[in-house]
């Protein structure tokens, strides 16, 4: 904090404020990164750790120049009121009919409600001269979920974990004291990994959305953890679950959802190049370009790219634009991602099938191949140990 309001008080030129922005989203989005990975949010960081991260994640928020006046938090772009409240609702109100009816029944009962819901969101933004990203922090990720719900397959996989939590939960509760509380959950705790609280004879169980990529198997694990606690082989495979892909890539095509423009060029790769090369001389007929490319915002370790069917969006991390990442590195990822786009993401009868055995089958058809994996594992385990 006291590097980015120094450069802020001594001036900033234009030809800076770029390299500026960056620095301040790749010192946030590892912040989250961090806490996340201890299991842990950033409010709960010591004071001056905390006051960083406060004002530096304003800066983001808003969508600020880091050019403004040092010493003051600029405030968001865009302020609507009760988004968080509404989606709260939502979700709620989805949980405690998920009690008594199939997952079928609630998509067709809260579907044209979350639509109508996202788009007042939106109308009442573009009144304001701004778009959803503008928004704050917990606003944007409240607005980011209802977008992500609006499209029918993510809601019904949504509701099919909701409801099969509550039948794991119900049954690990069978076991235990009469009568049975209240149970609710809700699948929107982007900042974590899961958190619960009783309130008397009410249970709130909180999990992060990317559970929703999470088989029938992993749940169970999740209601026991919760409820009968103490079995650390068991927090290990729900631990290893959360730096899957399968995890990543729910998170990351929220955060897809209200991403700023996109961003091609990067200091050594130009997304745009590496991809009209993949495309046209490892795919016969060339697959489809994506809709958009883009960098993170900062440095990654856990996964190297993603595909957001939603957006058709392909996102790269900006851990891969060195001098010192390999070309041939770079176009494995995004060989990877394309390869999403022309054999599709789905759902299978239990999880999100992203790699299945035709996609694994294409996938080392790339030349040097095991090359850029063993690279892509190395670099991992660096970028690990220095941003933790």
């Amino acid at each position: 904090m006291r590097y980015v309001r120094e450069r802020m008080a001594s001036g900033v030129g234009r030809e800076h404020v770029q390299t500026l922005g960056d620095y301040v989203r790749t010192v946030v989005t590892t912040v989250e990164g961090v806490c996340r990975d201890h299991r842990t949010r950033p409010s709960e960081l010591p004071r001056p750790s905390r006051q960083a991260y406060e004002y530096l994640a304003h800066l983001v928020a808003s969508g600020a120049s880091p050019t403004v006046r040092p010493g003051r938090s600029p405030r968001p772009a865009v302020r609507v009121p009760g988004i968080v409240r509404t989606t709260e609702a939502i979700l709620t109100e989805m949980s405690d009919r998920l009690a008594a009816q199939s997952p079928a029944s609630a998509v067709a009962a809260f579907a044209g409600r979350i639509r109508e819901a996202m788009l007042k969101i939106e109308q009442a933004c573009q009144k304001r001269g701004a778009t959803a990203v503008g928004l704050p922090v917990p606003s944007r990720r409240a607005y980011a979920m209802l977008a992500f719900l609006s499209n029918d397959d993510a809601l019904l996989r949504y509701a099919e974990t909701v409801g099969t939590l509550r039948a794991d939960c119900e049954s690990t509760f069978a076991h235990g004291s009469s009568p049975k509380p209240i149970l609710r959950i809700r699948l929107d705790d982007q900042s974590g990994v899961y958190r619960y609280r009783r309130r008397r004879e009410e249970w709130l169980l909180r999990l992060n959305p990317g559970f929703i990529a999470a088989d029938r198997e992993m749940l169970q694990l999740v209601a026991r953890e919760v409820f009968e606690r103490g079995r650390q082989g068991r927090r290990g495979t729900i631990h290893a679950f959360v730096h899957s892909e399968e995890f990543a890539s729910i998170g990351q095509e929220l955060e897809d959802l209200v991403a700023g423009e996109p961003r091609t060029k990067g200091t050594v790769y130009d997304l745009t190049e590496v991809c009209k090369h993949v495309r046209h001389h490892h795919f016969s007929p060339p697959v489809g370009c994506p809709s958009s490319l883009t960098w993170t915002d900062g440095l990654t370790f856990h996964t190297f790219g993603h595909y957001n069917s939603l957006r058709d969006r392909i996102t790269i991390s900006r851990s891969l634009d060195d001098e010192n990442v390999p070309r041939y590195v770079v176009e494995f990822v995004m060989y990877h991602e394309l390869l999403h786009k022309l054999h599709g993401i789905g759902w299978a009868t239990s999880r999100r099938a992203m790699h299945t055995p035709a996609f694994r089958a294409d996938e080392k058809g790339l030349p040097r191949y095991e090359q850029a994996q063993e690279f892509l594992n190395r670099l991992a385990l660096r970028l690990r140990r220095r941003l933790r």
